[in-house]
């Protein structure tokens, strides 16, 4: 008899509790949470804190968090999350800070509380920034390298503004993340990157194991981002599409664009303020892009050399020492 009451009292759940949390100064994985704040229940041995609220590197999330409980297996995590910045919060979820700027992020996680949510957990997300950086990845020069190799190894020096960007990181105005996580790896339905005289849309699938990208999507270029670097488009539309993929790893993946489109964009463009030396590389590199010899191509000049092409010369001494002694005669 002893044993077997022993063994019901073994088996009895956690007693129901309700108790209203409000914490400071809390230490949770090497990070300091400044306040904790919600209702913690225990109810039919499942545990659930919501409400619950934290703050912590001047974010705020606010949101629920169900625990595992008889009547299901894993942990749920749901709500809002806003910050200036999203670098405390990538590093406590595990993931390279690839990106700064104002952080406004919704998410509805569950996941099995043994693996972890990277390799089993489901829900979706939405993350947005505003007037942020990308700091690991030059878009602008990654779409642009197949035409001036220069824009990503630093020979376009004489652009300060180029500098500006290599250093910096590439700025945008807002970026828009959504989709969906599944086991091992994030769906994404939605990317959108605005950017000064740049749009970049894409879609795809990172593996949340390696980082892993596999993206595809347009990048748009408007003439005010060219004449900003020092470059003219003379032909053509104002605003050009580029097809691209992005392949890769985090947190230094690499955008390539359609060689194609890449062309048939290079063709309208007038180059501005150029070294000598630089116009020769961009000469070769089309030549080389469009599969034509050297006396097929034609030649990329700057806006300068154009105009002075096109502007008579003045006549020289000689030539009018020639014409009066002509009139003499």
């Amino acid at each position: 008899g002893a044993s077997s009451r022993g063994k019901a009292r073994h088996k009895q759940a956690w007693p129901d509790v309700a108790v209203h949390l409000d914490l400071r100064r809390v230490h949770f994985r090497r990070r300091t949470v400044d306040t904790i704040a919600g209702d913690l229940a225990i109810e039919r041995g499942a545990v659930s804190l919501a409400p619950i609220s934290f703050r912590t590197a001047g974010g705020v999330f606010h949101g629920a968090i169900e625990g595992p409980g008889p009547t299901h297996s894993g942990t749920r995590v749901s709500g809002t999350l806003k910050a200036p910045d999203p670098a405390a919060f990538f590093e406590l979820a595990g993931l390279p800070a690839i990106v700064s700027g104002a952080l406004d992020a919704e998410l509805d996680v569950t996941f099995p509380s043994r693996t972890g949510w990277k390799s089993g957990g489901r829900g979706s997300f939405r993350l947005g920034l505003e007037k942020g950086r990308l700091h690991t990845i030059q878009l602008l020069a990654e779409v642009l390298s197949p035409l001036v190799p220069g824009m990503v190894s630093g020979v376009l020096s004489p652009f300060r503004k180029l500098i500006e960007l290599d250093a910096l990181g590439t700025r945008f105005e807002r970026l828009h993340f959504a989709g969906e996580l599944k086991p091992g790896r994030v769906h994404l339905t939605t990317g959108l990157i605005e950017a000064f005289g740049m749009t970049v849309q894409v879609t795809g699938t990172m593996s949340l194991a390696s980082g892993e990208l596999d993206l595809r999507g347009t990048v748009r270029i408007e003439a005010s981002l060219l004449e900003w670097i020092g470059v003219e488009r003379i032909m053509g539309p104002p605003i050009f599409t580029i097809p691209v993929t992005v392949r890769g790893a985090l947190p230094t993946p690499r955008v390539l664009p359609d060689l194609d489109e890449l062309k048939k964009f290079a063709s309208g463009l007038s180059l501005r303020r150029l070294p000598g030396r630089l116009l020769g590389d961009v000469n070769r590199r089309l030549r080389s892009l469009a599969g034509l010899s050297p006396a097929s191509a034609p030649s990329v000049r700057s806006a300068t050399a154009a105009s002075a092409a096109s502007t008579p010369k003045a006549p020289s001494r000689r030539t009018k020492r020639a014409a009066s002694t002509k009139r003499g005669a």
